[in-house]
């Protein structure tokens, strides 16, 4: 069982949740989750209770509740107001799957070693909020899922590890293509925080 502290980062679409199911099967529990966005409001005179939504509530939401797994909303206009609350979980990553805005320097320096994050394409090849589709539509063969580090641009920083995705013969979709990047992905990132202070932690810079 590997004896670190990291903090997901997602906004609970399948790729997300498929990369904290994988972490969980590998005995490794984030120390928190966070969510893009505003908590939500409590109608008044509600108190404390809380509106059971039902099917619609975010999977990390559902997540955070059964694993006992704190849950942290992070808005885009807040990330210096909110780093602190990220500092305090006293991490040792950040992993990062699935997120809609940069994340800015406060939060990246919030946490003690690495800021990561999970795109699914063989960088530098189909940077972008959609890499998936992309791909799909140019009919690409070549599927793979890159681990890279967090850099104030986006899906533009050192690659610490890359692996291709194998299919056979059949033609995935979107969803076998991110349910097998997740996987293999998290595969990466965990060898990479083995490697973390090793000679073979040896992030390379993209081509351009």
């Amino acid at each position: 069982m590997l004896q670190q502290r990291i903090i997901l980062f997602g906004t609970g679409a399948l790729f997300s949740v498929a990369v904290l199911d994988h972490l969980i099967a590998h005995e490794l529990k984030p120390a928190a989750l966070v969510l893009p966005g505003f908590a939500p409001s409590i109608p008044e005179g509600l108190g404390d209770t809380r509106v059971d939504t039902g099917v619609d509530v975010n999977p990390f939401v559902r997540a955070s509740k059964r694993l006992s797994i704190p849950l942290i909303y992070l808005p885009e206009s807040s990330q210096a107001s909110e780093a602190p609350n990220i500092a305090s979980v006293k991490a040792d990553f950040i992993l990062v799957a699935c997120w809609p805005y940069l994340l800015g320097t406060r939060i990246v320096s919030a946490v003690g070693k690495a800021a990561l994050n999970l795109h699914p394409s063989l960088l530098p090849d189909y940077r972008g909020a959609n890499p998936v589709n992309t791909q799909i539509d140019c009919c690409e063969q070549n599927l793979g899922v890159s681990l890279h580090l967090l850099s104030q641009v986006f899906d533009q920083g050192d690659i610490v590890g890359q692996a291709g995705l194998e299919f056979g013969t059949r033609i995935p979709g979107r969803e076998s293509i991110e349910a097998e990047a997740a996987r293999v992905g998290t595969g990466l990132f965990l060898q990479a925080i083995r490697n973390f202070g090793n000679p073979e932690w040896r992030p390379r810079s993209q081509c351009p």
